[in-house]
């Protein structure tokens, strides 16, 4: 699968003043990011205990799920999608969120990088230790079960993984292709002071999708390894972490 952006030979347009403007979604604090996260949880709960219990014949049992979805894959089937109107001016209306692609100045060494942003302040990043074919899977099954049913397979997995939590004022991005990229994995969370813009169209070359959409990361197919980290929200207390489309 191809990056995102190529470093040598592409022409980018990038936005510049919204995250001026707006900063990152949600705030820079990561201790109050979750607390308003948990706020905004309890009022969720209680209108989707509501719907459960309206559509529920009584053997499933309630289990809930986080307020804010998981953005869906920007990939050429959820383009359109992720494309509309309505997500344009949401982009130029709204800090730094999840799904964003930036260009940001490299914190090591001159010059910058096109990378995703996976996650914000106080968010919890899971990083695998190893390279493995299953990973995407396991990580599919521990974001959409409840916190507390997670399988043993899946409990050894996370004792294989070192965590961490995004400091306040930063982000953690990494590339869509997670097998050739070097991104947070390697030189941690980046400050959101050295943002440059948000990327919007691809000029050249002629390939793909020219407009780069606010979305979660391109999965390569199936069977290929899959080696990015997994954010976990900050505030997120073991609810199921669903996509989008799962809206009620």
């Amino acid at each position: 699968m191809l990056p995102t952006i190529n470093s040598l030979g592409e022409i980018i347009v990038i936005e510049k003043m919204s995250h001026r403007m707006y900063g990152i979604d949600g705030g820079s604090n990561g201790e109050k990011r979750a607390k308003d996260n948990r706020s905004r949880q309890k009022e969720w709960e209680k209108q989707e205990h509501k719907i459960f219990l309206a559509n529920s014949k009584g053997k499933e049992v309630y289990a809930p799920t986080w307020f804010r979805r998981k953005p869906l894959e920007a990939n050429h089937a959820n383009h359109k999608k992720l494309s509309s109107l309505s997500q344009r001016i949401s982009r130029l209306t709204s800090g730094i969120n999840v799904g964003d692609v930036i260009v940001v100045e490299h914190p090591e060494r001159e010059g910058t990088v096109c990378k995703r942003v996976l996650g914000l302040p106080g968010d919890l990043i899971l990083r695998p230790k190893f390279s493995s074919g299953e990973h995407r899977d396991l990580l599919k099954k521990f974001e959409n079960t409840n916190g507390t049913d997670v399988e043993d397979s899946s409990v050894a997995f996370l004792n294989e993984s070192t965590l961490e939590i995004v400091p306040d004022s930063h982000l953690w991005v990494e590339g869509d292709n997670s097998t050739n990229s070097a991104d947070s994995r390697n030189y941690g969370s980046v400050p959101s002071a050295l943002v440059v813009g948000k990327v919007w169209f691809r000029v050249w070359p002629l390939r793909g999708d020219a407009l780069i959409v606010r979305g979660g990361r391109p999965m390569p197919p199936k069977h290929t390894p899959f080696t990015g980290s997994t954010a976990i929200p900050a505030g997120c207390n073991g609810e199921k972490l669903v996509h989008a489309s799962n809206e009620h």
